[in-house]
């Protein structure tokens, strides 16, 4: 199934970012062309899905609540808060890119 020709043909803007060299300066242009479209946009990075990458230790970011009167919520959402912080970016400069 081709996604950006689907999205396509319903309005949607395109943006396909090419495997290149420039590949994070693109997707960053296009990150701040989408944000400036009154429609909405798709940004399309076609990658190979039998490529092979190493396992990583990533995790899901899935907040606790950060507000309960259970004292394992609160351990919970304490180690949460420890962990993000050690979170790095794989594309950007993380929070300071978000605008």
């Amino acid at each position: 199934m081709d996604l950006a020709a689907n999205a396509a043909s319903l309005g949607i803007n395109v943006i396909d970012i090419k495997q290149t060299p420039s590949a994070i300066a693109d997707l960053h242009a296009a990150v701040k062309k989408a944000k400036q479209s009154s429609t909405s946009t798709l940004i399309h990075i076609n990658s190979d899905p039998l490529l092979y990458s190493p396992g990583g230790e990533g995790w899901w970011d899935v907040p606790i609540a950060p507000i309960s009167t259970l004292k394992s919520t609160q351990d919970a959402y304490a180690q949460y808060k420890d962990e993000i912080s050690l979170q790095r970016p794989l594309l950007g400069n993380g929070t300071k890119d978000k605008k």
